[in-house]
């Protein structure tokens, strides 16, 4: 295969490619075709809402009427927070203008930003929350949290629609134990902390969002977040 190229006195120059390495250039454009075609069908199927009209909240509810009524009930739909869009935008205010949702059949994350799936990037997700819930200490260690960095997003936790504390997915500790295993086969063990019997909760050390101390924990240094219930030792 001949490969022409420009050589420094501005002439075409010709080059052979034989064997090992043909089949090496041949496997690595295609890899990149693959991979450039793979990365823009994601972003067209799940998050493509450049010419996107808004429908209304009616048109989502008539499909969606459980997740519709439990909106309805949650915090999200009933406090009013200034500034915030989903005071008029309602449900389109978080998953954006839903026309081309429902011109495409309403399929799950087709033309518009869906929650809890990994088919939209967790920074397009937690972008929505944060349009609202940006400028506090908690956001601001999120940005540089571990949490973040290991590619949970706001929604792998929260949920927007149902009403409950902080609006989680499910209580703790069950929530973190959904990724950490391994600590709940070390909250099983004999322990003196009243984890199981729910007198002592995961938030109470940690703090999900980031801090500046080792682990997560709520102080400086362990010893001092000890020391808060066990200051006779």
């Amino acid at each position: 295969m001949l490969i022409a190229s420009l050589a420094p006195c501005c002439r075409i120059s010709y080059r052979v490619i034989r064997g090992g390495n043909m089949r090496k250039l041949l496997l690595f454009s295609f890899l990149a075709v693959i991979s450039a075609v793979l990365y823009l069908g994601a972003i067209s199927s799940s998050v493509a809402q450049g010419n996107a009209k808004s429908v209304g909240s009616d048109a989502c509810k008539s499909c969606h009427d459980d997740a519709f009524a439990s909106y309805q009930k949650s915090i999200h739909a009933k406090k009013s927070i200034p500034g915030s869009s989903a005071n008029k935008g309602g449900c389109e205010s978080c998953h954006g203008p839903g026309s081309i949702h429902v011109d495409k059949g309403g399929d799950k994350g087709v033309g518009i930003i869906a929650f809890g799936t990994k088919k939209v990037d967790a920074k397009v997700r937690d972008a929505k929350c944060l349009a609202c819930h940006e400028g506090s200490s908690t956001t601001g260690f999120w940005k540089m949290g571990k949490h973040k960095s290991a590619g949970v997003s706001c929604d792998s936790c929260h949920t927007v629609h149902q009403s409950g504390k902080k609006n989680l997915k499910a209580s703790e500790p069950e929530l973190c134990y959904t990724c950490h295993k391994d600590i709940r086969a070390q909250v099983n063990k004999r322990s003196h902390h009243p984890i199981k019997e729910g007198k002592v909760a995961c938030n109470d050390c940690h703090d999900p969002h980031g801090t500046f101390g080792k682990k997560l924990v709520k102080a400086d240094t362990t010893n001092e977040l000890c020391y808060k219930c066990h200051s006779e030792k």
